[in-house]
């Protein structure tokens, strides 16, 4: 294996998203967790998704990575790559394919497009089986000694004793529950009642000495309760007013902003649209997902006209495609 190209490959394992200049970029896809058929839940699996048409790195992402983890400068780390690239180039035209060790083989297809094979399972994982009928038969032919057969009745009582524990949790859990309902049904019975016939006791005569004092409130608020009126009246008119001023100016602002959209295309995988547009965001293309039909959108919203010819002419130089300016 090529001395730089041991490091690429542990960055391209690490990272979600990594661009090979001159060759195409990485893409992490994870699969969805789910539950066997035993309750086990299975972690998600993490694969490589290739790329061809974004082979460019605007901003020497890997050339920094490199350069961080070989302590070398980042123009030495570059002639090292293309060292490494033409080596690359060299063995997909004498040998039409390029076989990275642990990662997957790259050839060219009919197009001429680079298409990557990942590699499903490593060979010194396979363990080949020289003579399968003398293990089968060593399975058969072994005997169960007494010894085994009284380890075994011996771990039953351990296994006994541990599960006490988890039986005394289950009961606790039991009477924990019954615990609150019954202090809530005694409470609810027996002294809620109580503190409600002292309470209405309380208000009764209350209510005798306050029935004075508020007929002598009301005839003065009454007057208070006009003047507010007239105020709030007034009040409610200019702010009905003003946001109405509000509403228009926000209506004309968002006629403006809506007005320039720069299609970038439209995917099936949720996935790559993500991973696409957060490299676009990386490069300050501030790129957005919507539903289009049972695929997804890719655009981005400028706020000018020349901004909009911008975001078209930076889009053709990350991603390698014509993107489509849209003007409502």
């Amino acid at each position: 294996m090529h001395s730089i190209q041991h490091d690429i490959h542990h960055f391209i394992q690490e990272q979600d998203f990594l661009v090979l200049p001159g060759i195409g970029s990485f893409l992490a896809d994870y699969s969805k967790p789910y539950f066997d058929k035993t309750g086990e839940i299975i972690l998600p699996t993490r694969s490589l998704v290739f790329n061809h048409l974004i082979d460019r790195d605007v901003d020497d992402k890997l050339f920094g990575l490199l350069s961080k983890n070989l302590n070398l400068p980042i123009e030495l780390v570059k002639s090292n790559y293309y060292k490494f690239l033409n080596h690359f180039r060299s063995s997909l035209v004498l040998n039409n394919k390029f076989e990275w060790e642990s990662l997957g083989t790259f050839y060219k297809n009919e197009n001429q497009e680079i298409v990557f094979y990942p590699e499903r399972r490593p060979e010194n994982l396979v363990e080949v089986v020289e003579n399968p009928k003398a293990v089968v038969s060593n399975l058969v032919e072994k005997e169960f000694n007494n010894s085994y057969v009284k380890e075994e009745f011996e771990a039953e009582p351990k296994e006994f004793l541990s599960s006490k524990p988890k039986n005394y949790l289950k009961l606790l859990l039991y009477l924990v529950p019954l615990f609150i309902i019954t202090s809530t049904l005694a409470y609810t019975i027996f002294i809620k009642p109580l503190n409600k016939k002292s309470e209405k006791k309380n208000m009764v005569e209350e209510i005798d000495s306050l029935s004075n004092l508020q007929k002598e409130i009301l005839s003065d608020s009454d007057v208070a309760l006009e003047d507010e009126r007239v105020i709030s009246k007034k009040d409610n008119e200019r702010t009905e007013t003003k946001k109405k001023s509000e509403r228009s100016e926000n209506d004309r602002q968002d006629s403006s902003r809506k007005s320039h959209i720069v299609g970038i295309g439209i995917f099936k995988v949720k996935e790559n649209v993500d991973n696409l547009a957060a490299y676009l965001a990386e490069n300050g293309i501030p790129a957005r997902v919507r539903r289009f039909g049972g695929k997804y959108k890719l655009f981005v919203t400028a706020s000018s006209e020349e901004q909009a010819d911008e975001f078209v002419k930076k889009i053709e130089q990350l991603t390698g495609e014509k993107a489509v300016y849209e003007n409502n």
